[in-house]
């Protein structure tokens, strides 16, 4: 029963703090996750949120909400309001990667038709821990979430209908890499303010053009890419090598930046075939590495601060407020002596 005169219920809240949209837009991928968990507090609720990484591979939250229960209607509800902030998935291009949460797919769909969704692997991986014992089983999961071409990502799915013909029912389009999962806490504004405080004071003074986890990244592929043969084909340019090892050869392109292994077109960053052709050619490794791996993204990412809030003795006074007591004039002079 509806009470007119009784006081308002809270309903749900949509949060998108302005230095993390701008931060997201101007320096992080087109790729966000999508999360949803309960928070287990005297109200409940559901905490959603929209966590993308970041050049050095940290999560960085762009918007979060809270919300009565996850349904289909309140991740219509968020998604709108994110769109809103971060624009329409025609122009922009967005991919999302998601657990299967309630009532998720069924909002993107309607309110951004045209963005790419994947599934987390880390997710799918855990339910087949519980669900199958099999070392093996749980090994070839993360085999085929690795596969770049879909040559390799049928063969693995044919080792698995191998072991149990039920598996086979996943399409490439699980293919992905797992997301981070935004912890469920409340005061989430002050927790990002100093996360970021935090990430500019390690990353200002860091040497080279790559950020730290990305240079870790580079230095390890080099190892691996010198167990590979790299042969100059002929062309004018002398950007395209035939590369192997041990009867397998790959075609590189330093112009188009492609390799027909797939990974470094889809990671940003030369594969071991590639950095073979690269170091043949004595170029600087870096200059092939996409822009949005480099310390350049990090700054501009992090170029933008949350602003502080008072607290509300501070807040300046409105119209609802308590009117100032009068100032009452009392006379100068002794004051009078009144007899008990």
């Amino acid at each position: 029963m509806t009470i007119p005169e009784a006081p308002p219920v809270f309903d749900k809240i949509y949060i998108c703090l302005d230095a993390c949209k701008r931060g997201f837009k101007e320096g992080c991928r087109s790729l966000l996750h999508l999360d949803g968990c309960f928070l287990k507090t005297y109200y409940m609720g559901w905490l959603l949120a929209a966590v993308p990484q970041d050049t050095n591979n940290q999560f960085y939250v762009v918007a979060y909400g809270v919300v009565r229960a996850e349904t289909k209607d309140a991740w219509k509800w968020f998604l709108t309001n994110l769109q809103a902030d971060i624009g329409d998935d025609a122009n922009h291009g967005w991919n999302f990667i998601s657990d299967q949460q309630k009532g998720l797919l069924p909002a993107l769909k309607e309110v951004m038709p045209k963005a790419r969704h994947r599934n987390c692997v880390m997710h799918m991986w855990k339910n087949f821990v519980n669900r199958f014992k099999d070392l093996y089983i749980r090994e070839v999961v993360w085999e085929c979430a690795r596969c770049t071409t879909v040559a390799e990502f049928k063969d693995c799915m044919e080792r698995l209908k191998a072991v149990n013909q039920g598996l086979g029912n996943t399409s490439p389009s699980l293919s992905q890499r797992h997301g981070s999962r935004l912890i469920s806490r409340m005061g989430l504004r002050c927790y990002l303010m100093r996360r970021m405080v935090n990430h500019k004071r390690v990353l200002e003074n860091h040497p080279g053009k790559l950020a730290p986890v990305q240079q870790k990244r580079m230095e390890r592929l080099l190892t691996l890419g010198t167990k590979w043969t790299a042969e100059w084909v002929g062309d004018n340019e002398r950007k395209m090598f035939e590369v192997s090892r041990k009867g397998s050869k790959v075609d590189v392109d330093l112009i188009k930046y492609t390799c027909s292994c797939n990974r470094w077109q889809l990671i940003g960053m030369p594969c071991t075939h590639a950095l073979a052709a690269i170091v043949k050619r004595r170029d600087k490794t870096e200059d092939y590495v996409h822009p949005w791996l480099c310390m350049e993204s990090i700054r501009r990412t992090y170029s933008h601060c949350i602003k502080p809030v008072p607290s509300a003795e501070f807040w300046p006074r409105t119209e609802y407020s308590q009117p100032e007591p009068p100032i009452i004039k009392r006379p100068i002079g002794r004051p009078k002596v009144h007899n008990r």
